[in-house]
């Protein structure tokens, strides 16, 4: 059979399967709580705050409270705020985000979903994201266009490393979004498999925190994570360090209340600018230095990122972390999401990424299914010529994305089914099988 017969019949399976079976799993994230005292604040950029405040955004959809929510929200249910902010290599990991998110999240709340960017993802892939999260009434997507403000300070940013200037907008919430006391800050590197709304309201608009969020446990001894951690002895005095090691920055809640009333965006721009040669994790290193101790720990489950499962994947090894073992065992197989955390762990470009099949269960569900074969599709002439001329290697086998093409060949015989559990042939396929796509 020709491979491209296969990927019609895959996608012609799955436009009549839209009831995919959905799958509990388990996992963590990063980061330990400290103490510390008072910050130091270089005194930079009323400027930036001020260019922040007159700038006119470029919206998509209205901001009009009144008018424009009652349409949308015509049962007046309670709304939750939900900020992201990415650039347009991230739209496709984007659709699952949004899709997997409204689908376990609670009907009882209305969600607005914002994306905040720099100007280059265009009207159509817009609407195209729109379109994929259409089939929930209960929620609304708009884009809002703040392209200029981080160009000259993401110049001046030493290490870039994977991120994008957009995750600086994470530090603009309180101007942004006046009309909102609280609102929800997420990744779209994830797959959501627990209700969102419950994350919303562990914090409270009249509590004494800026922000919360989530940390996680670490081993005790010989723990991956600490050689990680390391980079920032380089630039970081040890009083310094125990205030960026509170929560990650791939989900928060904020208190745009508290922020307000002590200014503390004003204070972002300051650190972000007076530190831009030493900042390892981008917004995540302004967000915990700036608003600590001001930070509230929000659940065990909240955000858990694959990476746990290796670091606590023994009896021993749970009894011999920062946390109980119960929580941890209650965070790894319960998780609200699941944070696809790192630069080599992004099941998009690489099919055998931990817990990977999860997040392709919901993008069988997005209208960017077909985007991600065709592209995925275009790549397979070069992997077959150099299966045959690398075949006889014996680190070959280690060639993930040839596992695939295993799992499609697979899919293509069962033509009767009903239902699929995406991928979990995938993960179990022995190599040679793989290689009988080609015959």
């Amino acid at each position: 059979m020709r491979f491209s017969n296969i990927i019609y019949i895959y996608i012609y399976i799955y436009i009549y399967l839209k009831d995919l079976l959905s799958t509990r799993i388990y996992i963590p994230y990063i980061n330990t709580q400290h103490n510390s005292n008072s910050q130091t604040i270089n005194k930079t950029s009323n400027q930036s705050i001020n260019h922040i405040s007159k700038q006119d955004s470029k919206v998509t959809l209205s901001h009009d409270k009144d008018n424009k929510n009652n349409q949308d929200n015509p049962n007046n249910l309670p709304i939750i705020p939900i900020m992201h902010c990415f650039d347009s290599n991230y739209c496709l990991p984007a659709s699952v985000s949004f899709y997997s998110m409204l689908e376990y999240a609670s009907k009882d709340y209305f969600y607005k979903l914002y994306v905040i960017h720099s100007g280059d993802i265009s009207k159509d892939i817009q609407d195209k994201l729109a379109k994929s999260i259409e089939s929930f009434p209960n929620a609304k997507l708009e884009f809002i266009d703040k392209s200029g403000i981080f160009d000259e300070s993401w110049e001046k940013m030493y290490n870039k490393a994977h991120f994008s200037k957009d995750v600086f907008y994470k530090i603009c919430t309180p101007s942004i979004f006046p009309e909102y006391d609280k609102i929800i800050i997420t990744d779209v590197d994830v797959v959501w498999r627990g209700d969102i709304s419950r994350e919303f309201y562990l914090l409270d608009k009249d509590e004494d925190y800026y922000i919360g969020g989530y940390n996680a446990p670490l081993l005790k001894q010989d723990c991956p994570l600490t050689k990680f951690m390391d980079y920032y002895d380089f630039a970081w005095n040890k009083e310094e360090r125990q205030r960026l090691f509170n929560i990650g920055g791939g989900l928060i809640v904020c208190n745009l209340k508290k922020l307000r009333e002590d200014n503390i965006e004003k204070r972002f721009f300051e650190f972000l600018e007076s530190n831009l040669y030493r900042l390892v994790q981008a917004e995540q290193d302004v967000l915990n230095y700036v608003c600590y101790p001001k930070i509230k720990i929000l659940s065990k489950n909240g955000m858990v990122s694959t990476y746990f499962w290796d670091m606590f994947d023994s009896k021993e090894k749970l009894d011999n972390a920062t946390w109980n073992r119960q929580d941890i065992e209650y965070a790894l197989n319960n998780p609200i999401q699941i944070h696809y955390a790192g630069p080599h762990v992004k099941p998009w470009k690489d099919f055998d990424t931990l817990k990977g099949e999860l997040w392709f269960e919901s993008l069988a569900k997005t209208n960017y299914l077909k985007q991600w074969l065709d592209s995925t599709y275009k790549e397979f002439n070069h992997y077959k010529t150099f299966y045959e001329e690398n075949k006889d290697n014996e680190i070959y086998p280690r060639f993930k994305k040839l596992i695939y093409l295993g799992f499609i060949f697979e899919l293509a015989k069962r033509k009767g089914i009903i239902k699929i559990r995406l991928l979990n042939i995938k993960l179990y396929l022995d190599f040679s099988g793989v290689m009988s796509v080609f015959k």
